[in-house]
């Protein structure tokens, strides 16, 4: 699938794999692909780094509503009422995987899948960290940021 989105014409300036590649055999084939096209752009990855508490709250306390689709956090944004929208007052629901056990499971498949990606794009000097702890704007400026820098 990727191998064939990466052949569309509308990739040629440039792309956002968000989630791919999350193993080492992932970015090995990723490079390797990016290679046989020729002219292609090099991956450049970028990492959004938060601390492991706020992940935890950002995750654990994550609520949405069913009907209209509002997101909210415990911590961070709670709904005026607890337990309920406040835009159409339906009860406000957690996905399942926001759990903590599902979180410590995903922790762990990161640091044993994926944390090998980061080193591998980081001996490449085609990695940057970007401070997750930040506003969303200011995020999104160091995203940008880092990009241009790798790219140079």
């Amino acid at each position: 699938m990727v191998a064939v989105r990466l052949q569309q014409a509308d990739t040629a300036n440039g792309y956002i794999l968000d989630g791919f590649p999350r193993t080492l055999v992932q970015a090995k084939w990723l490079d390797e692909r990016l290679a046989a096209l020729g002219g292609a752009l090099p991956l450049v990855a970028v990492s959004i780094k938060v601390d492991y508490n706020q992940l935890l709250r950002r995750i654990t306390g994550r609520r949405n509503c069913p009907v209209c689709q509002s997101i909210y956090n415990l911590y961070g944004k709670p709904p005026a009422k607890e337990g309920f929208c406040d835009v159409d007052g339906a009860a406000l629901a957690q996905r399942a995987d926001d759990t903590e056990k599902v979180f410590e499971e995903r922790m762990r498949a990161y640091e044993a899948l994926t944390a090998p990606v980061v080193e591998h794009y980081r001996a490449l000097g085609r990695f940057a960290e970007v401070d997750g702890d930040r506003p969303i704007a200011e995020i999104a400026v160091g995203i940008v940021a880092a990009v241009e820098r790798l790219r140079s």
